[in-house]
């Protein structure tokens, strides 16, 4: 049976909220990806029977724990069935061998991937084999039957997306960082021919909301980190190759076998479970995690419930005679915990619209929003509710969805807000979400980049490891505002790309000796804050030089904006930590 430990990474990697991923997909594009007749309905179901191959050493030990064989089945079965594509599990085996056990191929050579998805490959079903190490996360064949992926990332987004790869998905991003093939423009418009040949995709150059692209950021076959869907297009493609493709085929089931009934139970309550199309077929139920069979393990259907109110899962396993084991994840109790930082805050300028979202918490049926304006020191003239941030939709600053996503448009009401999420379901509320929201007038925005690095600059950039190094230099050609006049016009609400959509100006507000270092993401989301002292001042405008070392910024390779504000001067620079 799985342990606690795997039940909870597969309920945790999609509430984890990055902007970047560290995925490494080792997919070879091919030119055999064609789309297979548009003739088959998103709404047909499907069934593809799946083969686990874990890999050991030569003498037997290591490699994926086979108890959580069907917790993984069950990962798969989660981010496939709501789109009518379902896996039976025809069972596992070990590979013994120490060389397989760690893969070292260096692209782009495939001898090793080539030499392990032949080894006890099974024609007649989509093979995924688990392996200690690799140099990517997760490798397919495009429109193939073989996948290898990493034992640390077999819980994770990296599974749906190797599959995708199977059933003919390519990245989001083909052809702007991989070769062959031609990027798709940012309009779209030759987007059923270059890119991932998917027109509900957006262009992706695999840098975020930057240069004009906007990017589906949650995308399964991107390499963002918070990943969670396919498209309809998508979907479509992966269901044209499932019927089109030669070798798909057998991989097939003749009836679809799944579990039906609830995605979630409450404490006490029992629920029915059923497996359809037995014809005559045993079958034996077995359970982990927080559940519990009420009825005779042998019945079809089975009853079961969950034993806590808290938020937990358990996995539901159907065993039947034939050899086939089908899994279902339940979700128990109230909805899944916030697990968030409160402390990170999105800045956004007045006047605009602004979208907050997270990953579906499991569990929900519905959810609450809420805005609450905070207490602010800055010189505010009157902050009346008509003028404070609302949701877009409803002017108002509490809102009921089912969705996991909002708009709010910020007001002209400067300062500070914190915004909640609640979700709900029978068995009780949980908080899920919370994230401050900073409004501010352009001149307050973190990634100015109409300024130059006049008195700041830094030594190395790239930056390599966890400090950077500023060489603050005076050099009497600070020009000091007293004052400025700067935008205020409330008048019409503007659909930003963030807040470096500019253009800003600076002001002038105090002096002091202190630096205020402040690292954003590209998407303006406060990643870093530190106060360190200088040594220089500002009334003197003295010609000397100083070095100041920021240590322990522990910030994920990728872009970020530097600000750093002398009380004097914000500027703004883009960095990259490699």
């Amino acid at each position: 049976m799985p342990n606690l430990k795997s039940l909870l990474l597969l309920f945790t990697f999609l509430i984890t909220s990055n902007f970047y991923s560290q995925e490494s997909c080792g997919t070879r594009y091919t030119q055999n990806n064609e789309v297979y007749e548009n003739s088959f309905s998103n709404d047909a179901q499907y069934c593809l029977k799946i083969k686990f191959h874990i890999v050991r050493k030569s003498d037997g030990t290591g490699g994926f724990n086979p108890s959580n064989i069907n917790s993984l089945a069950a990962h798969i079965t989660q981010n496939f069935e709501n789109i009518g594509i379902t896996f039976i599990n025809i069972g596992f085996d070990y590979i013994d061998d120490t060389s397989l056990y760690y893969i070292d191929d260096i692209k782009p050579s495939e001898t090793e991937f080539n030499k392990l998805t032949s080894t006890k490959n099974n024609p007649n079903s989509i093979n995924y084999y688990i392996v200690n190490s690799a140099p990517y996360n997760g490798k397919a064949n495009i429109t193939g039957r073989n996948l290898v992926v990493k034992i640390d990332r077999v819980f994770t987004d990296t599974t749906p997306h190797e599959i995708g790869h199977n059933l003919s998905l390519l990245h989001t991003f083909q052809g702007t960082a991989e070769v062959p093939g031609c990027a798709e423009l940012i309009n779209g418009s030759n987007c059923s021919t270059c890119g991932d040949k998917v027109c509900d995709t957006p262009a992706d150059a695999n840098n975020g909301q930057i240069n004009g692209y906007n990017p589906d950021m949650t995308n399964f076959m991107s390499y963002y980190t918070t990943r969670n869907h396919f498209t309809p297009q998508q979907i479509l493609r992966m269901k044209n190759a499932i019927n089109g493709a030669v070798n798909l085929q057998a991989v097939k089931s003749n009836q679809c076998k799944s579990i039906t009934g609830e995605n979630s139970v409450c404490q006490g309550i029992s629920t029915a479970y059923t497996v359809e199309y037995l014809n005559g077929t045993g079958i034996s139920w077995s359970v982990s995690g927080s559940l519990q069979i009420v009825s005779p393990a042998t019945s079809n259907p089975v009853m079961i419930k969950g034993t806590t109110n808290q938020a937990s899962s358990g996995i539901l396993t159907a065993t039947l005679s034939t050899g086939e084991t089908i899994s279902k994840v339940i979700y128990v109790g109230a909805p899944t915990p916030y697990n968030g930082n409160n402390s990170n805050s999105i800045w956004a300028r007045n006047s605009m619209a602004v979208d907050f979202s997270f990953i579906q918490s499991y569990g929900a049926t519905s959810y609450t929003w809420n805005i609450v304006k905070l207490p602010s020191d800055l010189p505010l003239a009157t902050c009346i509710t008509s003028k404070q941030a609302k949701f877009y939709n409803n002017n108002l600053q509490t809102i009921n969805t089912t969705l996991p996503t909002v708009k709010i448009v910020t007001g002209s009401c400067l300062g500070d807000y914190l915004v909640t999420c609640t979700a709900k379901n029978s068995c009780g509320n949980t908080i899920v979400y919370e994230r401050y929201l900073t409004v501010g007038r352009s001149g307050t925005s973190p990634c100015n980049n109409n300024i130059s690095f006049s008195r700041f600059k830094i030594e190395t950039n790239p930056i390599k490891g966890n400090s950077l190094k500023l060489i603050i230099e005076d050099k009497n050609k600070i020009d000091f505002l007293d004052e400025i006049k700067e935008d205020d016009n409330t008048s019409n609400i503007v659909q930003g790309d963030g807040p470096c959509e500019g253009p800003w100006t600076i002001s002038n507000y105090f002096r002091e000796k202190k630096l205020e270092i402040t690292i954003y993401d590209m998407n303006g989301e406060k990643k870093f804050f530190k106060k360190i002292n200088s040594n220089l001042d500002n009334e003197k405008k003295s010609s000397k030089s100083e070095e100041v070392t920021v240590e322990n910024i522990n910030l994920a390779p990728n872009k970020y904006i530097l600000s750093i504000d002398d009380g004097n001067q914000l500027q703004k620079q883009i960095i990259i930590i490699e």
